[in-house]
């Protein structure tokens, strides 16, 4: 199975991932582009993807290496819905706490997993 195959699976869950990571749709799509640019260039690959690491957990480790540990967390507006309430009680979180609860919460990663992407 070629790389490619292997991680078509997990974009929908990595696009998410990245959009509540950023904050902002537009900007969490241009991470994982980014991503998978870094990816097909090869270089980076051959690390990310030559160890022990699954294709799931080594594509999101890429994508901290590429888009930073410090991406923000979106706008301070006012909630005008449960979801944007939570949205920004999330955003208050630091970065990397916010990053390490959504890869276990929201992405299903153990604590383990988590530690080895970030």
């Amino acid at each position: 199975m070629s790389l490619v195959a292997k991680l078509a699976q997990h974009l929908p869950y990595m696009r998410r991932y990245a959009r509540a990571v950023t904050g902002d749709a537009v900007r969490g799509d241009q991470c994982v582009r980014l991503t998978l640019q870094t990816i097909s260039q090869g270089d980076a690959a051959k690390v990310a993807f030559g160890d022990e690491l699954s294709p799931r957990l080594a594509l999101y480790r890429m994508f901290h290496v590429v888009c930073g540990a410090d991406a923000p967390a979106g706008a301070e507006a006012v909630a005008r819905s449960p979801e944007a309430a939570a949205d920004l009680r999330l955003g208050r979180i630091a970065p990397r706490s916010r990053q390490a609860f959504l890869l276990t919460a929201m992405e299903g990663f153990t604590p383990s997993e988590t530690a080895k992407i970030l």
